[in-house]
């Protein structure tokens, strides 16, 4: 998942502390990338959500 700075430091905590409330079994890792990397990822159609 990609999200500014801001909106993960004040809204998004909650959203995931619900998130794992509802579905504990279910893992979410946050990464950080640079506009390119999405745009990059975008073009070639890869996937942020990727099965363990």
């Amino acid at each position: 998942m990609e999200l500014q700075v801001f909106i993960l430091s004040h809204f998004f905590p909650r959203v995931l502390a619900e998130f794992h409330r509802l579905y504990p079994k279910v893992t979410i890792q946050l990464i950080e990338v640079g506009a390119k990397k999405v745009e990059h990822d975008i073009e070639n159609r890869e996937t942020f959500l990727k099965p363990e």
